[in-house]
């Protein structure tokens, strides 16, 4: 299919392939009509460089979500809508502001929509015309460009630091890992290796290991301790 409203025309149940510029799926509530992006089933390096795959998964996008837009401010995602520009049908998405004013936005500008994680009622819509987002989004740029600052200087004076120079035995801590119950996952295996590559590196280490509970945190941290 080539737009929404023939999506709109079709049986209900039908399984349809559509060439849209999106990086996320949605819902859209009224129709009920789920939309599955190739990023959804595929993963992020399906529309994006492998890289950027190693993070965590933005949300999902569903009308009715209260999102901020990189130039607008907050607002809610009202509808997915089709107009006509210079002959053209063209997909656009309409976001709704403070005292129903209404902003259309190309689909190709998608990316610019982030999920706010609140309800349309818990907070305040900004107003199109006005200026209370650009002097929050200028606020909060300033003190990005102050922390950013901290952390610079606070990264160049661990640079400088040495801490003991701490190299595992193998046979030891290979008998130490084998009493787990369970072999590393491909990802506990890469944050064990970094971090030994810190307890070897002679510098101050400075790393942080994140996952799920059950997940095997403590496993990687055993092993430092073991070292």
């Amino acid at each position: 299919v080539a737009d929404w409203p023939q999506i709109l025309s079709v049986e209900r149940g039908s399984l349809l392939k559509a060439e849209f510029d999106l990086t996320d799926g949605f819902v859209d509530g009224p129709s009920r009509i789920a939309v599955v992006a190739a990023a959804d089933i595929f993963g992020p390096s399906s529309t994006a460089n492998a890289d950027s795959g190693n993070g965590i998964a933005e949300p999902e996008l569903r009308l009715g979500d209260v999102v901020v837009h990189e130039d607008h401010g907050v607002g809610v995602l009202a509808a997915i809508e089709q107009i006509e520009v210079a002959g053209l049908q063209q997909d656009v998405v309409k976001l709704e502001y403070h005292g129903g004013a209404s902003l259309l936005v190309p689909v190709e500008e998608f990316g610019r929509i982030w999920r706010y994680g609140s309800e349309p009622d818990a907070i305040a819509l900004d107003r199109l015309d006005g200026e209370g987002w650009k002097k929050r989004r200028q606020s909060a740029v300033r003190e990005i460009e102050k922390v950013a600052k901290r952390l610079v200087a606070i990264a160049k004076a661990r640079s400088s630091q040495s801490a003991e120079l701490i190299k595992p035995p193998r046979a030891d801590l290979a008998r130490f890992a084998a009493r787990f119950p369970y072999p590393a996952t491909p990802d506990q295996a890469a944050a064990i290796r970094a971090v030994m590559d810190d307890l070897s590196s002679g510098k101050t280490m400075n790393r942080l290991v994140c996952g799920d509970v059950g997940f095997g945190k403590t496993e990687v941290a055993l092993r430092a301790c073991a070292a």
